[in-house]
């Protein structure tokens, strides 16, 4: 009567004396009962060598929840040192017991090679053993096999049929990939409403990528109505959870003052939490604050930091800030060399105005050995790109035969790109 509690409060210390003695005389569901007591604490100190023992005794004796059990407790280090030698045979025999969770551990195992050679086939036999018995994570990862194509032909389909299947038996990342599949069209159609409804059932079910979609749905409009303060309350969700990309929208949402009041330091705090969790955007936006003497005085060493900081995470508008920096001699003297070499990081990363800058840079040799021909080609690259000044260069190094032959017809379609992107000079350069 003790472990219920009938008469009066469980007590654990007793339970664990109960179970004891049926498990000294073989009973198996009273060694992995007492064996959880030693892992949880109840009725005395957490004992994760003692509960391995009595897991133990009851695998031993076939009991594919204990085998599970023991090996749960070597998988990963957090409970006892992470030893596979001794996990994975123990998951392998609760998976022929009938333990789905163990099967789905076999498939992983094979999947990933964790402490095995990777062996798809395996994976996808362990894995459809744990779908069969409705375990969401094994209809998952099958899902992610036939997404990729490992160990079979790859299928969008029938990724989606087991994905939709794994969100069906609860599996909340199963849900988010549905969403996923619907959000970019590998369902065969792109459909916002289809995504936000598996991506509220991700939610739900605690992930925090789909945390972050649902919020994103919200914020944009995406498949469903903007609203703001429901797409603050995914993004909390997801963001508490160090989902960097809701900490940084959380950011913009206090930054620009959508459905909460515009506070530039909470934006801050927010940006700098994505930062840490390696956001480039994040780190660019904090910079841009710094930069622009918002939520604080203008700091340009600040700036710089963080600029450095999202270019190492390929931001290619934070590399194109940085070397705005390095050439305007904001921090420190002009270097130009590092500058050169951050507009080009910033081209190579397609982000347009860096190349316009990196080809101003090639044009006018700063930095380096001049270059025109490769001037023209980042002009035109930044105006295929859709950045005004870009095609304006490249205008006027198609009119002037700069780093090519001339060619005027080129020219006027160029800048009357440019003017129709706001650039006035450009505008009476088609005049002529």
């Amino acid at each position: 009567m003790a472990l219920k509690g009938e008469g009066g409060p469980i007590d654990f210390s007793k339970a664990k004396v109960a179970n004891l003695n049926s498990c000294d005389i073989e009973k198996n569901g009273a060694c992995i009962m007492r064996g959880r007591m030693h892992e949880n604490g109840q009725g005395g100190d957490i004992d994760y060598v003692t509960a391995a023992s009595l897991y133990r005794k009851a695998c031993d004796k076939d009991t594919g929840i204990a085998c599970d059990n023991l090996a749960d407790l070597y998988n990963g280090g957090n409970k006892l040192p992470e030893d596979m030698a001794i996990a994975n045979p123990a998951y392998a025999k609760g998976c022929e017991l009938g333990v789905s969770d163990a099967c789905y551990q076999v498939g992983y195992t094979a999947h990933y090679g964790r402490g095995a050679s990777i062996d798809y086939a395996k994976a996808k036999a362990a894995y459809e053993k744990a779908c069969d018995a409705e375990n969401g994570r094994g209809c998952n990862n099958l899902g992610v096999l036939h997404a990729e194509g490992k160990g079979v032909p790859k299928s969008n389909p029938t990724a989606l049929q087991y994905y939709t299947q794994a969100c069906t038996n609860g599996n909340a990342i199963g849900c988010r990939n549905v969403g996923d599949f619907y959000n970019d069209g590998r369902a065969g159609e792109k459909n916002g409403t289809k995504a936000q409804s598996f991506y509220v059932k991700g939610c739900a079910g605690d992930d925090a990528p789909a945390c972050y979609q649902t919020g994103y749905s919200y914020h944009y409009g995406r498949g469903t109505q903007i609203n703001y303060a429901n797409a603050r309350i995914d993004y909390t969700k997801a963001c508490d959870k160090n989902n960097a990309r809701a900490c940084n929208n959380l950011g913009v949402l206090h930054a620009e003052g959508l459905g909460v009041a515009k506070n530039d330091q909470i934006a801050i705090g927010f940006y700098d939490k994505a930062c840490t969790l390696k956001n480039g955007i994040a780190c660019r936006n904090v910079g841009d604050f710094a930069r622009n003497g918002r939520g604080g005085p203008v700091n340009f060493v600040a700036a710089r930091t963080y600029f450095t900081k999202a270019c190492d995470l390929n931001d290619g508008a934070a590399c194109n800030g940085l070397g705005f920096i390095q050439f305007q001699a904001q921090v420190g003297p002009v270097d130009a060399l590092a500058g050169r070499n951050n507009y080009k990081k910033s081209c190579d990363l397609n982000f347009a105005q860096g190349c316009s800058n990196y080809g101003l840079v090639l044009y006018n040799g700063q930095g380096g050995p001049k270059d025109n021909v490769l001037a023209r080609a980042k002009f035109k690259q930044a105006c295929d790109g859709g950045y005004n000044d870009g095609c304006r260069n490249y205008g006027v190094a198609l009119r002037e035969g700069i780093g090519g032959t001339a060619d005027e017809a080129g020219a006027i379609i160029a800048l009357s790109k440019a003017c129709s992107m706001g650039v006035e000079a450009a505008c009476q350069m088609t005049q002529r």
